[in-house]
């Protein structure tokens, strides 16, 4: 399901200022005196003001912390963003186990929302209670190709607000993916 963006681009931005006559001018000519490196500073000052920071996943959750909690030694990690709004981390090993681990910081709800339906036609997500204000589990796959389809997707996920922490890759139990997510929500 494809979410309308709410963000303009710096440039979109700049020429609807210099369409609007958003510059200081003051001739009265739409766009007289606007100077395009104010507005673009002007721009990156307010998105920062109003989009969350960045979150590195991998120093929140080193892979020696998910080695601990899962019991599976990961030694590698690979940390990855989309659009400044879900930041993940790639933990893998020599074995080819890879667990991912993203946090959703903007429109994590319909994130959340979309997850749980679209897991609900494979294998119905178990609300998990406790954790969050929205949290679940899959049932462990054990060979399962169906549950199996659904671990990789996601495993385990929480929702804190509008930030939606997902695992997913390996398998991890009801436990494990609430002591990963209540750690880096503790973190952020």
């Amino acid at each position: 399901m494809k979410r309308p963006t709410m963000f303009l681009s710096a440039a979109g931005l700049l020429l609807a200022l210099t369409a609007c006559g958003g510059g200081s001018g003051g001739s009265g000519t739409p766009g007289a005196g606007t100077d395009p490196s104010k507005a673009l500073a002007s721009l990156a000052a307010a998105a920062s003001a109003t989009t969350p920071g960045s979150v590195d996943v991998c120093k929140v959750l080193p892979a020696a912390d998910v080695s601990s909690i899962t019991g599976t030694s990961y030694t590698n990690t690979k940390p990855n963003s989309t659009m400044g709004q879900i930041f993940g981390c790639d933990y893998s090993n020599s074995q080819y186990a890879l667990l991912q681990i993203s946090v959703t910081v903007v429109n994590g709800a319909l994130d959340y929302q979309s997850d749980t339906e679209a897991m609900a036609s494979l294998e119905k997500p178990i609300p998990v209670s406790g954790v969050g204000d929205k949290a679940f589990t899959v049932t462990d796959p054990k060979g399962n190709a169906g549950a199996a389809g659904v671990a990789a997707f996601a495993s385990y996920g929480a929702l804190f607000g509008d930030q939606y922490i997902k695992i997913g890759g390996s398998y991890v139990t009801p436990d494990q993916g609430k002591q990963i997510v209540e750690e880096i929500h503790g973190a952020l």
